[in-house]
């Protein structure tokens, strides 16, 4: 029944083997604790909710699913957010330069994801920003010996490449703007979609605001949640000229 269903992700979600072995169901990693790196079919979308909670100098962002049960946390460090899993295991890190321009999610998994702001240093306009991803269809042997961000800034084209959708600009309200489809309901610059340069229709990833310090975060393929919930975390970090 094991195999029965390994391969049938297999042949779904086109996995790499390191990472079928990650969502391996064994009795040392129970389900609950690899739900963070589940990815969805290519059909279904997996809605989740953020609530961020800020005391001093630190801020906490905590993801739950559709139906209210944790799936990760977020804790606000110098320069990094770390994630952990609900029953407290550390599952990743994103790191910041100074300047907060760029992001690196590292993990224990395969899961590795760059984020790089590109118009940090402007306020003329909204926000754009790159989403660099390792490519799901990976086999052991082409394992790469350097981060992600290494290989985006030596142009390797290892690595998959998302942007987020440009806003539109309406004359009516003054601003810059997204169709949410009624799924965010408050204006944010923290409002975003994720698209694939050359598909812009096809919305993988959507986050925005929907109460004080409470926001949506749905994603669908080629996304898990570490990944989302760490490109989520990107929008609440400070940045230089902003």
């Amino acid at each position: 029944m094991r195999e029965e269903n390994i391969n049938r992700i297999t042949s779904e979600f086109l996995l790499s083997n390191e990472l079928l072995n990650n969502m391996a169901v064994t009795p040392e990693s129970p389900v609950a604790q690899k739900e963070y790196t589940k990815i969805p079919r290519i059909s279904e979308t997996f809605k989740h909710r953020l609530v961020k909670t800020d005391k001093s100098l630190a801020s906490k962002v905590i993801m739950f699913d559709i139906e209210n049960r944790v799936v990760l946390v977020g804790k606000s460090s110098f320069f990094k957010w770390k994630i952990f899993s609900p029953s407290g295991d550390k599952v990743g890190e994103l790191v910041r330069n100074f300047y907060g321009s760029e992001y690196l999610l590292s993990s224990n998994t395969t899961t590795e994801c760059f984020i790089k702001y590109v118009n940090v240093y402007s306020n003329a306009g909204p926000r754009i920003f790159h989403v660099y991803k390792n490519q799901l269809l990976l086999e052991q042997s082409e394992k790469h010996n350097k981060t992600i961000s290494e290989r985006v800034k030596n142009k390797t084209n290892q690595y998959v490449k998302l942007i987020n959708k440009p806003p539109y600009f309406n004359y009516d309200t003054n601003s810059f703007v997204l169709n949410f489809n009624g799924r965010v309901t408050l204006p944010s610059a923290r409002n975003f979609q994720i698209v694939h340069p050359k598909d812009v229709s096809y919305i993988t990833l959507t986050f925005g605001k929907i109460a004080h310090n409470e926001y949506i975060l749905d994603y669908s393929y080629p996304w898990c949640a570490l990944d989302a919930f760490s490109v989520a975390l990107t929008s609440f970090s400070w940045r230089f000229g902003l």
